[in-house]
């Protein structure tokens, strides 16, 4: 069975960034989330990174028997549908940027949806 191909890119800060958030100090702990998606991915997947990943946890991944993605390059950008996991503007640059066309709500309804008012 063929999987389709998938676009990874994980934006752990989205709803920091819709509140109005902007600490620098959780910048690098932010794009170290970025490789929490590339065990889930396949070979043929694209997966984008903010952060350089050592070849030992690629081999690591490869002992497990777990064959993951390897960084989309940044002047890779062919077409691509998205549906960004973390709704915020950055992410919707970042993949845009990357050739991708992204299926989103506006971000006013993402920051309500997002917003502790609204959910609780």
């Amino acid at each position: 069975m063929q999987v389709p191909s998938r676009f990874y890119y994980l934006n752990g800060d989205f709803d920091l960034t819709l509140g109005g958030a902007n600490d620098i100090r959780q910048r690098y702990l932010v794009a170290e989330m970025t490789a929490w998606f590339v065990p889930l991915s396949w070979p043929q997947d694209r997966v984008l990174l903010d952060v350089s990943l050592p070849e030992d946890y690629y081999n690591y991944l490869q002992s497990r028997s777990i064959s993951p993605a390897r960084p989309t390059p940044q002047d890779s950008r062919s077409p691509v549908r998205a549906a960004p996991w973390g709704w915020n503007h950055s992410s919707l640059q970042r993949l845009a940027d990357n050739g991708a066309e992204c299926i989103h709500p506006d971000l006013i309804s993402v920051r309500t949806c997002n917003s502790r008012l609204f959910s609780y």
